[in-house]
Parts: C-alpha cells; sequence; structure tokens
C-alpha cells in the first residue's frame, strides 16, 4: 500500500502538507468535471436554503479551508452581490486560488478581510483551527470536504486547549467506547475515535466562532451513504464533533452551539478523493452529503 504510505506521512506535515505534491494532486482533483459539477449543486443547494431562510444575498460568506478556491465560481454567479473571505493554511493552495481566480480575488491580511474596498474574494492565511477575526463575523460558512490533517505539535496545542471542556471530554470518552452491533472494538480504534471527535469539534468551534448569531454553516462530507443512512451510533458521533448533539448521557445535559437544520446527499464520483488516500475498494462509489447548520 505504497499509495497509502505516501499520503499518510504527507499528512504529518498538517496544515502545510498542501504546501507539497499533495496541493498539486488536490488541485488536478477539485478542477475535474465532476467536481464542477458538485460545486454547481452545491451553490444551488446553499442559495435555495438561504432563500427559504430570508438571506437574499449574504454579505460575506467564508470558505474555511478553501485550497484553491476552486469553489468560489460557482458561488461567484449565484450570489452576485455577495463578498467572499477564503482561510487556508496552506500558502501553496493560496497562490493557487489568486491564479485560479483570475483577478477577483488577492491575498489580505486578516484585519482587512472586512474592509468596503479590496478585492471580491479576500485570501486570508490562517493556521486552522486556531484562528479569529479582530472584531467582525460572517453571515455564512462553507467547509466543503474537510480533509485537515495535524502535525504532532498541531496535535498537542489542540489537546491543551480541547481538554479544558471537560464536559466535551467526558462524553467523547463515552461515546468512543461504545461498538457498532457486531463490531469488535480494540482500545486502538477506541483512542482513534475520541481524537478523531475532540479534533472535528475544535474546528466546528472555531466555525462557530467566526459566525454570527443565528447564521449559517454549510458542511460538506464525502460519503457512501446519505445523512439519514447512518447507523444510530455514527449519527450521535457525528454531531457531537460538529457541535450539534442536543442530548444527554449519563445525566450529562449537553445543549451545543448548533442546529441541524437540513441535509441532502448526491451521488458522485468525487468520493474518488477518498479512494486515492485509502486505495479501499469501498470508497469507489459513494458521493457526498450536504449538511446545513444555524449557530446559536
Amino acid at each position: 500500500m505504497q499509495q497509502v504510505r505516501k499520503f499518510n506521512l504527507a499528512f504529518r506535515r498538517g496544515f502545510r502538507s498542501y504546501d507539497t505534491w499533495m496541493g498539486d494532486w488536490w488541485d488536478n482533483q477539485s478542477t475535474n468535471s465532476s467536481h464542477q459539477r458538485a460545486y454547481r449543486k452545491i451553490a444551488e443547494y446553499m442559495h435555495s436554503f438561504l432563500q427559504r431562510h430570508g438571506v437574499q444575498q449574504p454579505r460575506f460568506i467564508l470558505d474555511y479551508a478553501c485550497g484553491n478556491g476552486a469553489v468560489m465560481k460557482a458561488l461567484l454567479s449565484r450570489f452576485p452581490s455577495t463578498r467572499f473571505i477564503a482561510l487556508d493554511g496552506s500558502r501553496k493552495m493560496l497562490l493557487k486560488a489568486r491564479n485560479y481566480l483570475e483577478g477577483e480575488a488577492d491575498l489580505v491580511d486578516a484585519d482587512q478581510a472586512f474592509e468596503p474596498e479590496g478585492p471580491r474574494i479576500r485570501l486570508v492565511h490562517a493556521p486552522l483551527p486556531d484562528f479569529s477575526f479582530p472584531m467582525k463575523k460572517v453571515d455564512v460558512v462553507l467547509f466543503l470536504f474537510p480533509n485537515m490533517n495535524f502535525s504532532a505539535p498541531e496535535k498537542r496545542h489542540l489537546k491543551e486547549r480541547i481538554h479544558s471542556d471537560r464536559t466535551a471530554v467526558l462524553i467523547a470518552q463515552m461515546l468512543s467506547l461504545i461498538p457498532e452491533i457486531g463490531e469488535i472494538l480494540t482500545p486502538r480504534r477506541s483512542r482513534e475515535i475520541f481524537e478523531e471527535m475532540l479534533f472535528d469539534r475544535a474546528i466546528s468551534h472555531n466555525i462557530h466562532h467566526l459566525l454570527k448569531k443565528r447564521a449559517f454553516w454549510f458542511k460538506v462530507d464525502y460519503s457512501n451513504i446519505s445523512r439519514a443512512g447512518l447507523s444510530k451510533l455514527d449519527t450521535v458521533q457525528t454531531l457531537f464533533s460538529e457541535g450539534a448533539w442536543d442530548d444527554q448521557i449519563d445525566g450529562i445535559r449537553v445543549r451545543d452551539r448548533f442546529r441541524l437544520m437540513d441535509s441532502r446527499y448526491y451521488r458522485s464520483s468525487v468520493v474518488l478523493d477518498v479512494y486515492h488516500q485509502s486505495q479501499d475498494p469501498i470508497d469507489k462509489s459513494g458521493g457526498y452529503f450536504i449538511s446545513s447548520f444555524q449557530s446559536r
């Protein structure tokens, strides 16, 4: 499995992994025809959803971990009066985005992201998920095909911050010890699930911090099945990771930062992005689902 090892070694560089050959790999993948079709559907879904909820043209949409900005062309036509902020930890990907968006985008400092004058798309170098703007917040966040990785120092820093939320840590520990029906859950896999949930929850916390109250977050995940098809355990673990789980476990009451409002599944060969990394035949088919959340 030389290909899997190659990706895993690159991932160890965290957000800087996309400054390597992985940035070129993603640039090639994200601009192919299946991704372009997906971007148009995502932009259409976002536009329709926001209109149904009384938002015609949001003032600012933020693309979280924007990569080369390939989704932006579809968003520009759907939201002609909107300005965009695109965040990424890879300088290489931000430069690719500036070139790809042909005069619509330029690099700016974080404190210039909301200026009334300037490029329509403001590209900001950001060490995600540890980032905030000095004052203002955005109306909408898009987090597309999450594939964020953390280096060992980044993981240590995240753990220090995450473990201060003792309730979240306790719930993650409980959820990571529950096996699926018929599954043999090893201690190693349980630990992986525990860390994945807390790291994903740190990302959702950062996204919440960037949003206005009662604003909207659109999250697009690769998947072999629809969100409704997830097992009960997968559903709970996913909602907890997203900061959208309202429930109680062993008497601990949780009212989270987001409310899940809707989800839509599309079959698409974009799922081959996952297959390239896993080499698992199950990842040759599937697609993606869009989940929409409202911040509290």
